[in-house]
């Protein structure tokens, strides 16, 4: 079995202990004059399968750092995939991605691409043709999901990971790149990243969006047999990193627990939001003399008892207040949720516009007297990552969260926890809704919220990468 990194490569400690901490500015790297453009700017090697024309929450975090490193001394060498089925594009994305990045994007076996392939042989219906799109929560998806964990290991994308591999082998050869980033999920692309340190001795940085073996949302082991080699193999990858980066500081905690050798190369970068996104946007229209409650993003099964409370909590309204407030949905949202609006009679009251581009997703954020946000009951370690789009918008944000919450915490920074609700608590809901009408809807005062745009993040990255390359120089320089 292969050494852990704690055991090959002890240099890796020492240097990332010149690491900013989390959220801290990021310093000039040795060598380096940041953001001057007088020294050439290093290549960095992304294994990244969610990447533009692909939308959704977990991209961004990968368009953003890849549109902003860039300025902190590093030109980003994308690895992704080319079309895949897949329930959100964006093309508009693709205008973010900077010219010093390089974007290869390699074929795979697995079975988004094999749909798209399969789509892309049906007669065209125009050249105005849609993307196809899938609901999340269809039955269709969920026998798919079922079978897809049943035989696919470590994820349905494995089929990936030889192409990645061998893309990502040619990509560090002709650019000469010292550092491998990975973004998880896909776990396949940790694999990749992993081989090809074994290959060429390139150190790999992780960035977890979710746990692995422990993700209580996304990839769920159907039998311990499962989970037995999960476990296995993120014992195999996750300490032979020469850093992880995770979204919440409880997962950095919950990793380095479990790896103690990650102790000293475990950091904590947020999700965040990106100030330019909004620069200049022009807010969407509205009824006039209606109040606006904007919730971005999916509504996921799971969010349902969130959904059914703040449904209820419409209901308990005196009508004339009821009658002036529209919620809009703008995001995929899980099968019968509209059902469930006409069952519980404020189906008038809402509206679902399904799944639309970043830009106008925004747009209706911004032209919100409030926005919405649901963490599942129970939940207090996640974070999802449009409350930071919901704090750069700067409403009140009516959040169904549990109490002392990681999420409660990062809004409490922002001065925005005050119209927080219990996930099941109508009574609560209801009476935030009649307060904010009292008061007349007010703009909050948001605070200490540049630690959260996406530019620093970016530099907070490059100084845990830079730590990372420096480790890799000092074992060379020492074999």
């Amino acid at each position: 079995m292969a050494q852990t990194h704690a055991d090959s490569h002890p240099e890796h400690s020492s240097a990332l202990d010149a690491v900013a901490p989390t959220n801290a500015a990021s310093p000039a790297m040795p060598g380096q004059t940041v953001g001057t453009g007088k020294t050439p700017n290093r290549p960095l090697l992304f294994l990244a399968y969610g990447f533009p024309p692909l939308g959704g929450p977990g991209v961004q975090r990968a368009l953003k750092t890849v549109k902003y490193l860039p300025e902190f001394g590093w030109d980003p060498v994308v690895v992704t995939v080319k079309d895949v089925l897949y329930y959100a594009h964006d093309e508009s994305l693709m205008a973010e991605i900077p010219g010093s990045a390089r974007v290869v994007r390699t074929e795979t076996l697995d079975p988004l691409r094999v749909a798209h392939l399969m789509h892309q042989l049906r007669p065209t219906k125009g050249a105005n043709q849609k993307k196809p799109s899938v609901s999340t929560n269809s039955p269709f998806v969920k026998l798919y999901r079922l079978v897809r964990d049943l035989v696919a290991f470590p994820d349905a994308h494995a089929g990936w990971i030889p192409f990645c591999y061998t893309a990502g082998l040619r990509a560090l050869r002709e650019s000469g790149a010292p550092v491998i980033y990975t973004a998880g999920t896909p776990y396949s692309s940790m694999v990749a990243a992993y081989m090809l340190w074994r290959t060429t001795g390139i150190p790999y940085v992780i960035d977890f969006r979710d746990g692995w073996t422990d993700d209580s949302y996304g990839h769920q082991s159907p039998t311990p047999l499962h989970l037995a080699a999960q476990r296995q193999l993120e014992r195999l990858i996750v300490p032979s990193a020469a850093a992880i980066v995770t979204v919440v500081p409880e997962l950095t905690k919950r990793l380095t627990e479990r790896y103690p050798s990650l102790q000293d190369r475990a950091f904590t970068v947020t999700n965040g939001f990106d100030p330019a996104d909004a620069a200049e946007l022009v807010p969407a229209a509205r009824t006039p003399g209606i109040r606006r409650i904007v919730y971005a993003g999916s509504l996921h099964e799971h969010h349902k008892p969130n959904y059914l409370t703040f449904l209820q909590a419409l209901r308990a309204l005196p009508q004339s207040l009821a009658e002036t407030i529209e919620v809009v949905f703008v995001g995929t949202s899980f099968v019968g949720a509209e059902e469930l609006a006409r069952e519980i009679g404020v189906a008038t009251r809402l509206q679902f516009l399904g799944y639309q581009p970043h830009v106008v997703a925004l747009s209706y954020l911004l032209s919100a007297d409030a926005s919405l946000l649901f963490i599942r009951p129970g939940d207090r370690d996640s974070v999802t990552g449009k409350v930071f789009e919901y704090i750069m918008a700067g409403r009140p944000i009516l959040a169904g969260i549990e109490d002392h919450g990681q999420c409660g915490q990062i809004l409490d920074s922002a001065g925005l926890l005050q119209w927080r609700f219990d996930p099941t608590d109508v009574a609560t809901a209801a009476a935030h809704l009649r307060r904010l009408d009292a008061e007349g809807w007010p703009r909050p005062l948001v605070s200490a919220t540049e630690r959260f745009s996406r530019r620093a993040q970016a530099g907070q990255f490059a100084a845990v990468f830079a730590a990372a390359a420096a480790g890799s120089a000092l074992r060379h320089a020492t074999v």
